[in-house]
């Protein structure tokens, strides 16, 4: 069995079109979670640049893994020693992705692209890769995903026993409403399914009419809460599990 894994999510509000800012955001968390021994740090979805469902702005704001901000970004991590998962809108050759992509040692290790997608203009990802932290294999979904037993169980039956989920549920004001408790539900559903943890980070505060209030926490595989940032605040959980 392995040693237990000190992980990090975090809770903020939503950065749009501004990779600098996000990155600088990105940066001090990641130093202040390494400090408290935090090998493993998820950020919300599409928080790189800022989430949309506007084909047009997805296409704007999409970059590839090659790009100058995101190679700067994987640089001045490279002095930590943790794992982060990005939530980024990523070009794939022609294709345009809903992805998390993971950096570590100061380059992308991986990248995951969103398959449930609702994003316009965003192609759905096919594969499943599972990751590996200090011998934790996990497997990242994105928000929507997290709504599919079958893909969180074929990411179990291959080893997973981390889920993170990188969510970005700001919603008209109504659905956000009620969404909260909806999205815990189904987290934990996840984690007695597949009996894995479960890490999620989502984004907080208010943008064009919308609001998120915050899913942002590590559920135990028996689907009790271990950690949460409250709702509507801006936080990070820093939580060893194993």
């Amino acid at each position: 069995m392995s040693a237990p894994l000190i992980v990090a999510a975090v809770q903020c509000a939503a950065i749009f079109d501004d990779v600098a800012g996000a990155s600088a955001h990105i940066l001090s968390c990641a130093t202040e979670a390494a400090a408290a021994g935090a090998r493993l740090i998820v950020f919300p979805e599409a928080y790189l640049q800022g989430h949309s469902y506007r084909a047009e702005l997805v296409a704007q704001r999409a970059l590839s893994i090659d790009n100058a901000t995101i190679i700067a970004l994987a640089e001045a991590l490279a002095p930590l020693r943790i794992m982060a998962v990005i939530g980024f809108f990523e070009r794939r050759g022609a294709l345009l992705h809903n992805s998390a992509m993971i950096i570590e040692g100061g380059r992308i290790v991986g990248c995951y692209a969103k398959q449930d997608v609702r994003e316009a203009g965003c192609a759905p990802g096919a594969e499943r890769p599972i990751f590996n932290c200090d011998d934790w294999p996990f497997a990242i979904s994105i928000c929507r995903d997290t709504r599919s037993p079958d893909l969180s169980l074929d990411f179990a039956t291959r080893g997973a026993r981390l889920l993170c989920y990188p969510l970005g549920n700001m919603l008209p004001p109504d659905i956000a409403a009620v969404n909260r408790e909806m999205t815990l539900a189904c987290h934990a559903d996840r984690a007695r399914e597949t009996g894995c943890w479960v890490v999620s980070a989502d984004v907080v505060g208010a943008h064009e009419g919308w609001v998120a209030h915050g899913n942002t926490r590590l559920l135990r595989p028996d689907g009790a809460i271990v950690a949460e940032v409250p709702e509507d605040e801006a936080g990070m959980i820093v939580v060893s599990m194993g």
